[in-house]
């Protein structure tokens, strides 16, 4: 008897089918496919890699279509994948070794985690995981029901199979924009969802479904009524149940509904305290009331208890691996920084760095910070021991993030170790001609990528530092003369600022902040300090400089900072943002009656920020302590339905 049985339905998954049966070939002695209609080459792709392939009437029921194809399997096990899915190569061994191991049983099914990737390409940063029976023993009754996210059963529906857990893992990109956008699944699922509940044949677990599907269509409002409906009816034992519970939490705590979610965290999830959802949730709570020291502590448990956990179980987390780590990690990094503990801060970051070195986003933001305060000689240390510069991928990946930093000595550094098969973008040579001062090199650039530079705003901004730096200001006029993404009007602005030494109008700085913002930075990043003082003089606005002032705060230059913290305040123009760095930085230096005064000057500007009443709270005297807290009621009356906030108030 064959082993393993691979059953899958398909319909035009030409674009992904190829990967998912590679990802089987080698564990699967039998792949059954049933094709619901194709019109593309699914069939012909299907064919390289079996005889097995029966078409199907398509009639709104992935339970009928999933009991087609195992009616074919003669496998002793089936395995049910999806075309948008696949296995780890790396797992092929783990796959075999579990099924060698097991004896079937007739009611028993082998839940999988499904790693959901959701982002908008193989970037794969929106991970979430769920749980699903896709193993179970051939030949024992063992069928699908229900018409969508369909379960197993024995004959009848109401002959349930058990589940046991395994460490299997299932990866699936069904869920990424472009594929959503191309197959219309949302729409497809929604008419079956729809049909059922015209039927009045919701389950529960159908209803945490229906949740999932809103999520996915980002449409909260009714997430979070699907979510609730299955949660009156939901057995606390099943499987899905706790994806449910920590679905609803977060839409609560994305939709501001902090009394809700706050009942579940202690009321519900409570009950799994063991793992560490449950301590970056109450986290989140602390910080999102500003007690801080509170969020800290709570993320600092959650790593714990994930790595306690990873140290004897198989899975360490409840619902999502980024819960043990990288959502407490980023946390303390954000609230370190917040509080002025730069060093913990980088701590956190070298952590989060060493626990994946490929990380560009997290590399960027540490040598940032390191390349602003700290040499160069300790930097190369750092780098040198958890690097090795004789492989291409590594010394590329530090060239590309010195080039976006603008590092002139680093660049070069890493450029003189990249062998000669590497080859230079016309983006990267664009942005090294700017770093080295190259003006040919840099012609060349624009002239190469004139078509991308109208659409791309990154290119945009290479092109008019290149235009200060070379006084090549007629690149500029005709860039500015064309079609250039509707930016002609900052472009003009800036055309007549090199030309003229035109001010920059205030409509101009108010409609373009962001982008004046970011060429404002990379001046400053590329050394070029002349052009970026021009920049802020000749644009004057409270805006700009308020962005540069929380900026150069943000990266621990105090002094060009409070320079510019200092001219906002003496025209009071600071904005809440630069009230609240100075009142979190006084506090840090003890200077607390400081602290007071731009703490309540930032909750002016903005009572919203709830955030900023627990600090203002701490400092303030009995008075004014009742005050704030009234205040804080008055703009959030949930908040005397939380008991911690309540203890707040008493203390």
């Amino acid at each position: 008897m064959k082993r393993l049985s691979v059953c899958m339905i398909v319909k035009d998954e030409e674009a992904l089918l190829s990967r998912c049966l590679d990802s089987v070939r080698n564990i699967a002695e039998e792949i059954i496919i049933v094709d619901t209609g194709s019109s593309d080459r699914t069939k012909e792709i299907a064919r390289e890699y079996t005889d097995l392939i029966f078409d199907y009437e398509w009639c709104n029921d992935f339970a009928a279509a999933r009991n087609e194809s195992i009616r074919f399997a003669t496998g002793k096990w089936v395995l049910v994948l999806d075309a948008d899915e696949y296995l780890s190569a790396d797992d092929e061994s783990k796959w075999l070794d579990f099924i060698a191991q097991q004896t079937p049983k007739s009611n028993v099914g082998y839940t999988i985690t499904v790693v959901n990737y959701s982002g908008s390409s193989e970037s794969m940063e929106q991970v979430s995981t769920a749980p699903v029976t896709r193993l179970f023993p051939n030949f024992m009754g063992i069928q699908f029901y229900r018409p969508i996210h369909e379960q197993l059963c024995i004959g009848e529906e109401d002959a349930k199979v058990y589940t046991q857990m395994t460490d299997l893992c299932i990866y699936h990109t069904g869920y990424q924009e472009q594929t959503v956008v191309k197959k219309d699944k949302h729409t497809r699922n929604m008419k079956i969802f729809e049909e059922m509940q015209r039927q009045k044949a919701m389950s529960a677990y159908d209803w945490f479904t229906l949740g999932n599907q809103y999520r996915f269509a980002d449409d909260s409002v009714n997430a979070m009524l699907a979510y609730e409906k299955s949660f009156e009816e939901a057995d606390e034992t099943s499987a899905w149940y706790p994806y449910c519970l920590m679905a609803l939490i977060s839409l609560y705590i994305e939709n501001d509904k902090l009394k809700d979610s706050w009942f579940l965290t202690e009321e519900k999830l409570s009950n799994f305290r063991s793992y560490p959802e449950y301590f970056t949730i109450k986290g989140a709570h602390y910080e999102s009331f500003g007690l801080y020291e509170k969020a800290i502590e709570c993320y600092k448990k959650a790593i714990e208890k994930a790595d306690y956990k990873a140290r004897f179980e198989a899975t360490a987390w409840l619902v999502n691996p980024s819960y043990g780590y990288d959502v407490p990690v980023n946390q303390l990094i954000k609230l370190s920084f917040r509080l002025c503990r730069n060093e913990e801060a980088v701590y956190w970051l070298g952590k989060k760095l060493l626990r994946d070195k490929k990380n560009v986003n997290v590399l960027f933001s540490l040598l940032e910070w390191l390349s602003l305060n700290d040499n160069e000689q300790s930097i190369k240390r750092f780098l040198d021991a958890n690097y090795d510069t004789q492989e291409m991928s590594h010394c590329l990946i530090l060239f590309k993030v010195f080039l976006a930093l603008g590092n002139h000595r680093m660049v070069n550094h890493y450029y003189d170790l990249l062998s000669d098969e590497v080859t230079l973008t016309d983006r990267d040579q664009l942005r090294y001609a700017l770093i080295n001062k190259n003006k040919k090199l840099w012609a060349e650039s624009v002239r190469n990528l004139s078509s991308e530079i109208k659409k791309d705003s990154f290119l945009q901004r290479q092109l008019i530092i290149g235009c200060m730096i070379f006084k090549q200001k007629d690149k500029l006029e005709f860039f500015k003369s064309s079609d250039c993404s509707g930016e002609n009007e900052l472009l003009n602005a800036l055309y007549n600022f090199m030309e003229k030494k035109e001010i920059v109008s205030d409509d101009v700085a108010e409609n373009y902040s962001t982008e004046l913002f970011l060429l404002a930075k990379d001046l400053f990043l590329l050394g070029y300090y002349e052009e970026f003082d021009n920049l802020i003089n000749y644009t004057n606005h409270p805006k700009l400089i308020n962005d540069v002032g929380n900026y150069f705060f943000s990266v621990n230059q105090m002094q060009d900072a409070m320079n510019y913290y200092s001219l906002l305040l003496s025209r009071q123009q600071l904005d809440d943002r630069s009230y609240e760095n100075l009142a979190f930085y006084h506090e840090a230096q003890g200077y607390r009656e400081d602290a007071l005064e731009f703490f309540a000057e930032s909750l002016k500007l903005s009572p919203e920020k709830k955030h900023l009443y627990y600090p203002i709270i701490c400092i303030s005297e009995p008075e004014g302590k009742k005050s704030y807290f009234n205040k804080l009621v008055d703009n959030y009356p949930y908040v005397s339905d939380i008991s911690f906030l309540m203890e707040m108030c008493n203390n």
